[in-house]
């Protein structure tokens, strides 16, 4: 039979069974367990037994509902011994009256999860301890016979064993150790956060057995808590008062500590990942050494629950990075262009592939009302979310820019000037255009910092790289920088290629790089656009040995004879 024990403040321990399938928890006289005290609600939650279990409901209480330590969002299914809190009463969750009945020499404790005024307390002198253990070398043992603190153990293992979520757990594992201990006044679990001179201890369990504990200024020893850490040992102080490293410690003197106990929380790798400690006021029931060793055995457990609820987490964050930049590549493979453009007289051919999940590498092109088509491609520095962000912002800038300027050299201007002062801070983007008039057969080219564009000249089959002289700075290097532009004409059979550095900087095992002459080689070998693509890549491959380390971005155009059949989309 389940059992909900009540502590009142100082008033005695209450049980109630739960019989009903559905009961009322509330100020109000009609509710099956009254709880008469005004930071309750009139009816404040209600605990529904179902076939699967019981399971707990806050009824839009004021004051809310808290749930091992975590405030209650929606529906819970209950476990044995959660603890259901309402300011400072504690309901306690039994799924059998033998646990409850096991509890009932406990006097009343209370969950803290106000951690903002604890600190760790700075000492100045020696410490003197009694007793340690040394965890490094320790086997996890428990020389104990007492079968109520050997139950709380296995309640601490399968507690430890039931979620990954630490924030539940750890406040139930430290009710559990005042349940072994129970002269324990007071009890903390500390986890280390942050790493090398940034590393600090962090509470995550605060756990009092009077109200009366809950003023300023709880603390521990500094010294404790850096040896217990440092060398990786469970301390034992018998007298708190008469030892030397209390003597600066005003948690010592506020809470007349006289016994004390704190073990590291240990990894399966044997390091520390924080300490639990708990003290006592009552000199005749100071802790022995058969207490440090269950204490060190819960820390050892604790230890590597964390450490295995660590390691899940990272995982989690690895997979939701990992569908962050899925998504972020669908994205960006939708910035850019799904269909090449259908012009009778024109061949292209395009291809882009990121070093990563997403890249800095652009291309694009755009239609523009009078008829021409303006043919893109750039190269943001770097890899990465960065460089696809700005990959994004250089998409709808290009869009936008050519459709408000006159010319071209005009369109980059403006570009330039809006990423230099808006957008890139210390970023560049190599950059060229060249803007397509079909019908008088000519492009206009601007070049900004990005390797000069290779034509191909169908009558002596002769490669140029074009454009050079006009070559301005990659955008973002100069806001004012004035652009210029040049006119090409285009013979039929004439062909031109822009690519991005990850082709002409692939690298072979040698560390050579496969360059801008190798490039001109394929080009100049190949039949199409079609050809002098797909065989640019493999060639490319061949000499990178498969190894790709840059984004791969590629576009080719050439005028062909009339009403000559396009290339297929690849």
């Amino acid at each position: 039979m389940a059992i909900l024990r009540v502590e009142l403040g100082n008033q005695p321990l209450e049980s109630y069974e739960l019989t009903r399938p559905e009961t009322v928890v509330g100020r109000h006289p009609n509710c099956h367990l009254v709880l008469p005290a005004t930071t309750v609600s009139r009816q404040h939650f209600r605990i529904l037994k179902e076939p699967e279990g019981f399971f707990l409901e806050d009824m839009k209480s004021h004051n809310g509902t808290v749930l091992n330590g975590s405030k209650l969002e929606k529906r819970a299914q209950l476990t044995n011994r959660d603890e259901i809190q309402i300011k400072d009463i504690l309901v306690t969750f039994f799924d059998n009256a033998e646990d409850a009945e096991l509890t009932e020499d406990l006097s009343a404790s209370h969950v803290l999860d106000d951690s903002s005024i604890f600190r760790v307390d700075g000492d100045s002198r020696p410490s003197i301890i009694v007793k340690t253990l040394d965890l490094k070398k320790q086997s996890q043992r428990l020389d104990v016979n007492s079968a109520g603190k050997l139950r709380a153990m296995l309640e601490i293992t399968q507690n430890l064993g039931s979620s990954l979520d630490m924030r539940q757990v750890l406040p139930k594992t430290l009710g559990e150790v005042f349940r072994i201990f129970p002269q324990a006044d007071r009890g903390f679990i500390l986890l280390e956060e942050g790493e090398g001179d940034e590393a600090e201890l962090k509470p995550c369990a605060i756990r009092t057995r009077d109200e009366d504990s809950k003023t300023p200024g709880r603390c521990i020893s500094s010294t404790i808590a850096d040896t217990v850490m440092t060398e990786r040992q469970a301390i034992l102080s018998a007298d708190a008062i008469a030892d030397d490293r209390f003597q600066t410690s005003d948690s010592v003197a506020d809470f007349g500590i006289r016994s004390v106990m704190c073990a590291p929380l240990m990894s399966a790798a044997k390091q520390p990942v924080g300490i639990i400690q708990v003290d006592t006021s009552n000199l005749e029931k100071r802790y022995t050494e058969e207490d440090l060793d269950v204490l060190a055995s819960v820390a050892t457990l604790a230890g590597q629950a964390i450490e295995h609820a660590r390691m899940h987490e990272s995982q989690l964050e690895i997979e939701r990075a990992q569908h962050d930049l899925m998504t972020a590549q669908q994205v960006q493979l939708h910035l850019l262009p799904r269909r090449r453009p259908d012009l009778s007289n024109y061949r292209f051919y395009d291809y882009y592939h990121a070093a990563q999940t997403i890249g800095g590498d652009y291309f694009g092109y755009i239609n523009l009302p009078d008829g021409r088509v303006a043919i893109a491609l750039g190269d943001v520095a770097g890899k990465g979310i960065s460089a696809a962000l700005l990959v994004a912002r250089l998409c709808a800038e290009v869009r936008y820019g050519l459709v408000t300027s006159p010319t071209p050299a005009e369109a980059v201007r403006r570009i330039n000037r809006e990423l230099t002062l808006s957008v890139l801070n210390g970023r560049f983007v190599t950059f060229a255009m060249c803007v397509l008039d079909p019908s008088l057969h000519e492009f206009t080219m601007i070049n900004a910092g990005h390797m000069p564009p290779m034509l191909r000249s169908a009558k002596d089959n002769s490669i140029t790289q074009i454009g050079s002289k006009i070559s301005g700075p990659p955008l973002g290097i100069e806001a004012e920088w004035n652009y210029e532009q040049k006119s090409y004409s285009l013979d039929v059979g004439d062909a031109i290629l822009l690519y991005t550095d990850g082709v002409s900087e692939a690298m072979d095992a040698e560390n050579e790089l496969y360059g801008s002459k190798r490039i001109a080689r394929v080009f100049q070998a190949s039949a199409s656009v079609a050809d002098a693509g797909e065989n640019l890549l493999k060639d490319v491959n061949e000499f990178s040995n498969g190894v790709q380390k840059d984004d791969l971005c590629m576009l080719c155009f050439s005028r062909a004879e009339d009403n000559s059949v396009l290339d297929t989309m690849m």
